[in-house]
């Protein structure tokens, strides 16, 4: 038999029965009581909660926010963070072929959209 499967966003308004009162439960009534940027600085992102039977996971929602943090946009993931990071390799034709590469690659995947995804069971680490 299967489970039943809720989505839970801001247009649901979830009761407090259907969060619980576990740990999983805490962290996500904290991550949905206020918007992403108040708990990482760098972060745009719309968030939701997916409860399969008694299993709580968050999820994070991105239409097209391309400076944002790594981990809710592939987009970051693959050109922001690499770039950022690059600087503090020590060996400046890796640092070139770095940056040569992620320039190269983010007009593709801005064209393909890829920060427009859905994130299921995203803890943010």
């Amino acid at each position: 038999m299967a489970g039943a499967v809720t989505l839970i966003d801001e247009f649901t308004r979830a009761p407090a029965k259907l969060l619980g009162s576990s740990r999983d439960g805490d962290w996500i009534e904290l991550l949905t009581s206020r918007p992403a940027n108040t708990l990482v600085r760098n972060l745009n992102t719309r968030w939701a909660v997916l409860r399969f039977d008694e299993t709580l996971m968050p999820v994070t929602i991105n239409e097209l926010e391309y400076e944002n943090s790594y981990v809710c946009s592939p987009y970051g993931a693959c050109v922001l963070y690499p770039q950022t990071e690059v600087k503090k390799v020590g060996n400046v034709v890796v640092r070139g072929l770095v940056r040569g590469l992620t320039v190269s690659l983010a007009p593709l995947l801005r064209a393909a959209q890829i920060n427009r995804i859905v994130c299921v069971n995203n803890w943010l680490l």
